[in-house]
This record gives C-alpha cells, sequence and structure tokens, in this order.
C-alpha cells in the first residue's frame, strides 16, 4: 500500500474511485429508467448496445492517446461526460424525448470513457517505477471491484426511495470531481516522446507491427480471444446453473456473485507480494490456469458454500491474471506506442466476447449446462497451458535470434 502515499497517484486513485462509484450507479439506474419509461425490450437493448460497442474502436482511440497529452485527455474526458450526464439529466425530464437521443449519449459516453482508460493505461508508468506497475495494476482492479460492490449495494436503494435522476446527478458530479483531481497531478514533462505526425493508418499500423514482433504477445492475442470466447457467458451460465441445476433462490445466485466480487477485489491486493515471488509473466499463466481449475471445481461439486469459495478464488485469479497482464504489457510497451498498442490488443481480444455469447447460443441447443461449464473450463486450462509452454520455450532459446526475442519479450 505504500504506492497509496505517493501524491500523483493517489490522486488518481481517489478519482477513479469516485468515478468508478459514479458509474455502477449510474448504469443500472439508467436501465432501470429506460425499461420503467418505455416498457420496451428494443429500448433497452439500443440501450445496451450503446453501452457496449464503443470498445470495438478501440484501435482507432489508441492513435489519439498517442498523439495527444494524456493527462490532458483524462481531464478533458471527465469533463465531457459531466456535460453528457447533464444533457442526459435534462433529457430526463422531458416527456416528449425519444430513446435513440439516450443511446446518442450513452455511446457519446462509453467513448470517451474508453478514451479515458486508454490515455489512463498508457499514462500510469509515468507515475509509478517498473516495479510498482503490480501494485499499482492491483490496486485499481482492487478500487473499480469495490466501487462497483458499493455502487451496485446503493443503487437499487437510491432508485426505490427516490428516483434514477438522483444517480444520474451524482455520476456527473464524480466526473467533475475526477477532473478537479487530475488538474492536481503534476505532469512529468518527459512522459510522452513527441512523433512527426504521420497519416492516421501508419500511424496505427506502428502498433499492429510492435504486436507482431512479440513472439509472447502474439500468442497472447490468440490465448485471450480463446479466453473471452470462453468466459464471456459465463454470468448467464451461472444464472442458468443456479435456477435449473441447483433449483436454488436468487439469494444464492447473489452470494455467488459476491464471492466473485470479492474474490477480484482481494486478488488485486494480493498481486503485489506475489510479483515478488514470481515473475509477472508466470502470474499470467497462475491466473488463468487458476481460472480454469476453479471453474471445473465449481461445475463437478455443488454445495452453496463449496460454489461461494471457488468463485471467490475464481475472482481472485481473475484479478492476478489481469493485473499481470497490464503490468508486463506496461513494461515491454515503448511509451509513446501504449495508447495504440493496448487499444489494438483491447480491439483484438474484446471480438471474443460476441463471439462467445454466439457461440454459447448454438451450445446451449444440444449441451446441457455442467457439459458447457466443463468445455468452458477446458479451453480455460488449454490456454493457461499454451501460454505456459510459450514462455518455457522463449525461456529455452535455439538460436541467437530466439535469443535476442526472448530479451524484447521481457521474459528475462
Amino acid at each position: 500500500m505504500t504506492l497509496l502515499k505517493t501524491r500523483d497517484f493517489s490522486l488518481l486513485v481517489i478519482g477513479q474511485l469516485l468515478s468508478k462509484i459514479g458509474d455502477s450507479l449510474f448504469f443500472p439506474a439508467l436501465l432501470w429508467y429506460v425499461q420503467s419509461k418505455t416498457g420496451s425490450t428494443v429500448a433497452l437493448a439500443l440501450t445496451g448496445v450503446g453501452l457496449t460497442l464503443p470498445p470495438v474502436f478501440s484501435a482507432v482511440i489508441g492513435v489519439y492517446v498517442d498523439r495527444w497529452n494524456r493527462l490532458r485527455t483524462m481531464i478533458t474526458c471527465d469533463v465531457i461526460r459531466f456535460c453528457i450526464i447533464l444533457c442526459l439529466l435534462l433529457i430526463s425530464y422531458n416527456s416528449n424525448y425519444h430513446v435513440t437521443y439516450i443511446v446518442i449519449l450513452i455511446g457519446f459516453n462509453q467513448l470517451f470513457g474508453q478514451l479515458f482508460a486508454l490515455a489512463a493505461a498508457s499514462f500510469i508508468p509515468s507515475i509509478v517505477t517498473v516495479r510498482q506497475l503490480p501494485e499499482a495494476n492491483g490496486l485499481l482492479t482492487s478500487i473499480a471491484q469495490g466501487a462497483t460492490l458499493i455502487g451496485f449495494g446503493l443503487g437499487g436503494v437510491v432508485i426505490d426511495r427516490s428516483s434514477p435522476e438522483v444517480l444520474f446527478a451524482a455520476n456527473a458530479a464524480s466526473f467533475a470531481i475526477s477532473a478537479l483531481l487530475l488538474m492536481l497531478i503534476r505532469y512529468p514533462t518527459t512522459e510522452q516522446s513527441r512523433e512527426v505526425q504521420q497519416s492516421f493508418l501508419i500511424e496505427m499500423l506502428a502498433g499492429t507491427q510492435f504486436i507482431w514482433s512479440q513472439i509472447l504477445l502474439r500468442y497472447a492475442i490468440l490465448f485471450l480471444f480463446l479466453g473471452n470466447l470462453s468466459f464471456a457467458p459465463f454470468e448467464l451460465l451461472l444464472t442458468n446453473w443456479t435456477n435449473s441445476i441447483m433449483n436454488t433462490t436468487a439469494a444464492v445466485y447473489g452470494l455467488y456473485l459476491s464471492f466473485m466480487s470479492l474474490g477480484t477485489l482481494l486478488g488485486g491486493l494480493m498481486i503485489q507480494p506475489l510479483a515478488k515471488l514470481v515473475r509477472v509473466p508466470k502470474l499470467m499463466v497462475v491466473g488463468l490456469l487458476g481460472q480454469g481449475i476453479t471453474i471445473l471445481s465449481f461445475s463437478l461439486f455443488t454445495p452453496v458454500w463449496f460454489g461461494a469459495l471457488t468463485l471467490l478464488i475464481f475472482g481472485a485469479c481473475n484479478a492476478c491474471f489481469g493485473a499481470a497482464f497490464n503490468s508486463w504489457l506496461q513494461q515491454i510497451t515503448p511509451p509513446n506506442l501504449r495508447g495504440r498498442v493496448f487499444g489494438t490488443l483491447q480491439t483484438l481480444i474484446m471480438a471474443g466476447q460476441p463471439a462467445g455469447m454466439a457461440l454459447y447460443g448454438l451450445l446451449g441447443r444440444n449441451m446441457d449446462t455442467k457439459t458447457i461449464f466443463l468445455c468452458l473450463s477446458g479451453i480455460a486450462l488449454v490456454v493457461g497451458s499454451g501460454l505456459w509452454l510459450v514462455q518455457v520455450a522463449l525461456q529455452h532459446p535455439i538460436t541467437q535470434r530466439d535469443q535476442n526475442l526472448t530479451t524484447q519479450d521481457g521474459i528475462r
């Protein structure tokens, strides 16, 4: 926790905590508001599209992250999101609005949120040391999860006792406070080396070329795509498992989600001591294998206490992998390419999510839930084992060229 004593990082953390709480209050309130006002499944689906579509444009957004001053980009994004939520708040008091306005505003809100996230991921190595990266990413993971628990817990109560508009206003206020806190950060003048600006396509391809030059990163994209493919429908599977297989109540489902969230929070806090014992690339493997083993165990044994325990460990492994992967990527990527590399990777990896949902729909017609769970855990184990084998191969290079590539990949 020594990082929290660092002025600039603590300012970023407090701002992120507040804005994440605001988001976790806002999103359920938004969906509840749209459903209650329109009663339309189509309107709810369109709102969902606005919430989930922007990450598709991460590769494009990454170019601008590398072109612009990252701290100013983060501040500007918070100010713009503050204005967007205020507009949404005004629209909510107009009975003649059309849901299209909400979808457009939410789409832009999420787009600038994605720009903020990529700028923040690229900026963090400028305010912490390389050795502090695992701790920094772990803390941010835990804070995001803790904020989600707080927001989801309070959101329903506030909606019942007042209105969704109150939560809209709270989210807008969180962005304003976050922007003010970011303005207090002492911006490192050497944070971002400037390049001669080239055509947009050439700049975007520079990130792709760097990814292709890193052997482990090249394989990681394939493995993570497969991982997202298998884990995308996890919450849908968990709902079906709790309801249809175990024949239990919604309270048990809520218990499972709570333990999984708590595991993610704890896993983020554990990453720093683990990073002192195990190298960051190996922590990625541990996280993936741990997810596969826990899901396999979850599907084989049905006691509620055992399911809650395995989901706690699953959440911790998920956080371990995420923080380790981000730290490793920040270490090996040149500062002037971080936005493009992070954006391109996110676009490629996130493509596994819609594919996973579609695959679940197909498998659900011919397989029972337990079999799908076993397949999911099998994919995770294969992905983790494959990543481990690639690392082993890179640690025992056959030629001098392989030795050089191993050093570039940050394995040693």
